[in-house]
């Protein structure tokens, strides 16, 4: 009776390793392809264990199959944890030069490409950070939709006091709620005084 029930749990592990086997295989995926190889194989050494009354043994080939899939979920964990609720993105027009405006003012035309990747409503919300001027924009409101992908523009108009360089830094906060989502750092273009000229 012993030796039959043996016989019994060898038919049920081959069974169990044709399944898993003829799973795995089917799909392209080389990752999967190598787990059930290695399935396949722990399958037939723990039968011929269970024949010659083994007893089970962590073995070296394991313990690398293991480590492998531990880095690989570890790896899926951390860019799962790190992901990013909004993907932003400020550049100035190209191929626009600065535009002059009244009051002695000068502008900049800037693309905002920007991904709302939550699924809940997001209302955007731009803000100068580290130099004195104006935003607007060229458009609606900015209120994203769940999962909504997003391409506006706007102009970034600065007195002519405030413009130290032809590019000037520019360093641009972008809200949702009152929660800094992110800072932009881009430039601005523009004219510079002379010395001894206002």
């Amino acid at each position: 009776k012993k030796k039959e029930n043996q016989v019994e749990i060898s038919r049920q592990i081959e069974e169990e390793s044709e399944y898993q086997g003829g799973f795995f295989l089917n799909h392209s995926q080389p990752l999967f392809c190598l787990f059930s190889i290695s399935f396949q194989i722990q399958v037939q050494k723990k039968k011929n264990g269970i024949e010659k009354k083994e007893k089970f043994r962590f073995t070296p080939r394991m313990a690398g199959y293991t480590t492998v899939l531990v880095l690989i979920l570890s790896i899926l964990s951390y860019l799962l944890i790190t992901r990013s609720d909004f993907s932003i993105n400020v550049l100035r027009t190209p191929g626009l030069l600065f535009q002059e405006q009244p009051d002695n003012k000068y502008s900049n035309i800037y693309d905002l490409n920007i991904i709302n990747k939550t699924f809940n409503p997001a209302p955007i919300e731009l803000k100068l950070k580290n130099v004195k001027g104006e935003l607007k924009l060229l458009g609606d409101e900015l209120n994203l939709k769940p999962q909504e992908k997003h391409d506006s523009k706007f102009l970034l108009i600065l007195p002519k006091s405030s413009i130290t360089k032809m590019n000037t830094p520019i360093t641009i906060s972008v809200y949702s709620n009152n929660k800094l989502l992110k800072e932009v750092q881009t430039s601005f273009l523009g004219p510079v005084a002379e010395k001894g000229k206002s």
